[in-house]
């Protein structure tokens, strides 16, 4: 379980934290607030496996710092990306090829994401019950 991992660890600046968390190889489902509140965090290893995960809400809310998602951040099992990555001011874009085919709770997805501009053209959300506040506050053009 990866719940709260990295939660409110101001001083995360480097993958130690992580690397020393079994983050890769994970079996977890559960993502949920995996780095909610990491302040100074600017990026996720490339290598971080999610691919087992099924709840991304609030995977990297309050990650002010934020800048770079993994481009092989597998969320395709995931089906709760409520708050995905909620108030991550200086993250400019989304993986490209950013898996959400099986998301049905899509509400503050990306919520006061100030920097991003624009969503990966294949984002696919076809599968979404619930668009509350989705990209709100976003700079899509």
């Amino acid at each position: 379980n990866s719940y709260g991992l990295c939660r409110y660890n101001d001083i995360l600046q480097s993958f130690d934290f992580i690397n020393n968390h079994r983050c890769y190889g994970n079996t977890s489902t559960n993502f949920s607030y995996f780095c909610y509140g990491c302040y100074s965090l600017t990026k996720l290893p490339d290598s971080l496996d999610t691919s087992s995960g099924t709840n991304f809400n609030n995977f990297c809310s309050n990650c002010y710092s934020l800048t770079k998602l993994p481009d092989n951040l597998n969320t395709s099992s995931g089906t709760n990306i409520s708050y995905f990555c909620q108030n991550c001011y200086s993250l400019t874009k989304l993986p490209d090829n950013l898996d959400t085919s099986s998301g049905t709770d899509f509400s503050y997805f990306c919520f006061n994401c100030r920097a991003i501009t624009k969503l990966p053209d294949n984002l696919d959300t076809s599968s979404g019950t619930n668009f509350n506040r989705f990209c709100y506050s976003c700079a899509l053009t």
